[in-house]
């Protein structure tokens, strides 16, 4: 699976989910500043590293925010988390699936997230490290000298 591959699946899982009302392939701090704002609920996500294993595998080090809005004075905050957090963990249990192209770490740990951005957004933040098969090697592609 390459990177494109890997992106484009995650994006439409993202969107699929019936709790996520926007799905984005950028971190929160980018899309923040855009003038236009998304429909909350919010579910983004961004590749932060990954690295080339021995064989036909790739790695990749994947981070997700769940997010929405908690009220002016955090009123709704607890009730925001719990729910991003149940978002958060169908996604986890997505990529953990047997029939899925990912194998990721046994444990993931999220981050509750209170009033982390503008706009009194509140949710849920953690990072997967997702290992995939890769469709080629170092070799099917030949390289000019």
């Amino acid at each position: 699976m390459t990177y494109k591959e890997l992106t484009d699946t995650i994006l439409a899982k993202l969107q699929s989910h019936p709790l996520i009302r926007t799905a984005l392939f950028s971190s929160p701090l980018s899309w923040l500043n855009l003038n236009e704002q998304p429909e909350y609920p919010v579910g983004c996500f961004q590749v932060d590293t990954g690295n080339f294993s021995t064989g036909k595998i790739f790695n990749y080090s994947v981070q997700f925010w769940f997010l929405d809005k908690s009220g002016v004075d955090s009123e709704f905050e607890t009730e925001v988390i719990s729910e991003q957090h149940l978002v958060g963990n169908d996604i986890v249990s997505w990529l953990r699936r047997g029939d899925s192209d990912f194998l990721i770490d046994d444990v993931v740990t999220w981050t509750a997230l209170s009033e982390k951005f503008e706009d009194y957004i509140s949710g849920v933040e953690f990072t997967v490290n997702l290992n995939v098969n890769a469709n080629y090697g170092a070799c099917d592609y030949p390289v000019n000298d």
